[in-house]
Parts: C-alpha cells; structure tokens; sequence
C-alpha cells in the first residue's frame, strides 16, 4: 500500500539537503530533446493556520483549480469532507457529504473539481452496496445525488467529469464467482442520471486481471492474498482538451486517454527510469501531465533521491524530469501543476507543526 502521507512528510522534514547531490545544468525543452535532472526549489511557503499537522491524513486526490484554490481530503478518520483553501490557504468551503440527511453515508472517496468549482464525488452509504455521485456547488453547498446504475453490482474507485457533466468512473466488477477474491476491471461512461451509457475496455484490463489471480506483487498487496493495486491506486482526471485521463499503478505509470463517447484515443506510458518506482499521484493541466514517483517499499527513512517528478504532454511526450524532489521543506505530495509558469504545488509541514502549501519552480 502507499506510504502514509504524514509520515513520508516528517521523514523528509527530517532529511538534511547536502551540497553535493546538486545536478548539472538542464537541457533545452522540446519534444526531441526533453530536459533532464532538473531541479526545483521552493519559491513560498504559504501555512495552512486552521489545520495542524499532529494525526494528519490526508489522500488521493489532491486537487486545484484555475482560480488557484486547494482541495484536500484530511483527517478522512474524523469526517470524510473535502476542504477548499485559497492562495492564502485560509479555508473557503466545506464539502460535506455526511450533511446530506436521506443518504447515511458510510465513506466517501475519490473526488473531481468541475471548471465552476463544483465537486462531484464518490460516496458509499452504509449497509449498502449501492455507490453515487454526490455534487457540491462552489461554495460547499449540496446539489444532487445520483446512484450509479451499471446493471451489475461493481466498486467505483476513481471519477473524472466531463465538461458535459457525465462522468467517467473506474473500478472493479463484483459479479465475479463470491469465490473467487479477484475482480474484473471496470470502465464505463455514465450520464448524470446514473445509466451507463458505454463500458469501456482498456487494453492492459486482461493481463491485470491475470497478474491479480496469479497474485503478482506488482499489484496485490504484500501480505494479501487479493487486492489490485493497479486499479485501486490509481488516478483519474478531465483535461481541458476534452478527454479524461486513467492512470493505472505500474512502475512505469500507464495512461490512457478516453474521450467523452467512449473512444480510447490514446495509451502511453511514463517511465521514472527505475523499476523500483511507482507512481504516487497525477496532476493534469493545459497541456500537460505531471506525474509524481515514490520509490517502492519505502518505510522509514525517506529523503529526496525516493521521489521523482515527470512532466509529460498530453500526447505522452517526455517534457522533463525532476530528481531530488521532496527536499526538507518542500514536502512530496504534489497538489497543483502550473503549466504555464512551470510551478508545482505541494503539502508539507511547517517548522511549527501546521499544514502548507509549498510552491516550487526549476531553478
């Protein structure tokens, strides 16, 4: 499973940069001749004064928009809400769906920040095996809740919304033999009424099937006997171009690019350069795609040769590559890309013990 975020954040804390590990000078960007081993520094640090870092958790995704607002899901084990922070990182809104009365809700998972601020998110009523979209307006207030109909019973992991409103969900089939603990993949574009307008399959969904029954450790879970760490560790997220945007955990992170019918238009992979890497989140803006590496296994002692930072187009096109991230007090989990001025935004903790926003450049 993926490290802890609170304790990957105060092991980095504790890492002490040394002069030495400095790299050379990047090469020009381009399609043909990308730039390597940059680096990043960071250029503000912005606090978080409502959220203290004591019991912090937090998990995927995390999120901005082009207002350059922060969503983030902390403390999931005290309230599964989602909380929106300025530039300032004081806190605008609440998305809470345990607020809605009629719904009971167990849990709430992955999430999608619509182009007005809107949320749509996954939501899991307890003693239930049904799963909807629950949608917040801009401001935190509920909107709607939709119970997602596939005709079979499934494990929604990730959505991403379309600029249409329908969504793209990814997750599991649950209608396999009871006895068998593997389940199939699952694709599918839904309407905003919940009907599932087409299943998608996905090239790779086969063999990860068979590496989950075989119980190969590139997707099951050390100690576990199921489990698909392909799917239920990766990402999803709408790009501006129209097209949603899957990542499935592999060492070398695979993508796939699905248009709002349904149509895959596009499988690539991005590759850190180490098998002994996985990708630990993915951020998609403009034109771009930034995909953030965690080397595998990593429990204790963390420090920035563990994290690597790839940028890619939206083609899969290698733009460039950011080693040594996840400096003292850079923090390694990455909230926001900026494309445009080449910014990266991340969590962190501050030298007195509260949340921030660390905001790094190539320097």
């Amino acid at each position: 499973m993926r490290p802890p975020f609170l304790a990957a954040l105060t092991a980095v804390m504790l890492w002490i940069p040394c002069p030495s590990q400095a790299q050379g000078k990047p090469t020009a960007k381009s399609k043909s001749s990308p730039r390597q081993y940059s680096q990043l520094a960071v250029v503000e640090t912005i606090k978080i004064e409502s959220e203290p870092a004591e019991a912090f958790i937090a998990e995927e995704p995390l999120r901005c928009d082009a207002d350059g607002n922060f969503y983030l899901r902390v403390q999931v084990n005290v309230e599964p809400a989602i909380r929106k922070f300025n530039a300032e990182g004081m806190q605008e809104a609440l998305f809470r769906p345990t607020s809605i009365s009629d719904l009971n809700v167990d849990r709430a998972s992955y999430f999608s920040v619509r182009e007005d601020g809107g949320i749509d998110q996954l939501v899991f009523p307890s003693k239930s095996e049904d799963s909807y979209v629950v949608t917040f307006k801009s401001d935190g207030t509920y909107k709607s809740k939709t119970r997602l109909q596939p005709g079979f019973r499934f494990r929604p992991y990730q959505l991403a919304t379309f600029p249409s409103g329908e969504w793209l969900v990814t997750g599991v089939r649950n209608d396999d033999d009871p006895k068998i603990h593997v389940k199939s993949p699952f694709t599918g574009i839904f309407s905003e009424e919940g009907t599932l307008l087409k299943q998608v399959v996905l090239k790779d969904d086969e063999q990860i099937h068979k590496m989950a029954a075989a119980g190969d450790p590139e997707v099951v879970p050390k100690g576990h006997r199921y489990g698909n760490t392909a799917i239920e560790q990766g990402a999803a997220a709408a790009a501006e171009n129209g097209n949603a945007y899957v990542m499935r955990r592999f060492s070398a992170a695979t993508i796939y690019a699905i248009s709002p019918s349904g149509e895959v238009v596009r499988r690539f992979r991005i590759d850190p350069g180490n098998v002994g890497f996985h990708p630990l989140s993915m951020q998609v803006a403009g034109n771009r795609m930034a995909v953030l590496f965690f080397k595998s296994n990593t429990q204790d002692v963390i420090s920035p040769e563990d994290v690597i930072l790839k940028v890619v187009d939206l083609e899969g096109h290698q733009q460039t590559t950011y080693h040594h991230v996840g400096t003292s007090n850079m923090g390694i989990d990455l909230v926001c890309y900026s494309p445009l001025r080449e910014r990266f935004t991340f969590l962190t903790i501050t030298n007195d013990h509260f949340l921030g926003f660390t905001l790094a450049e190539p320097r």
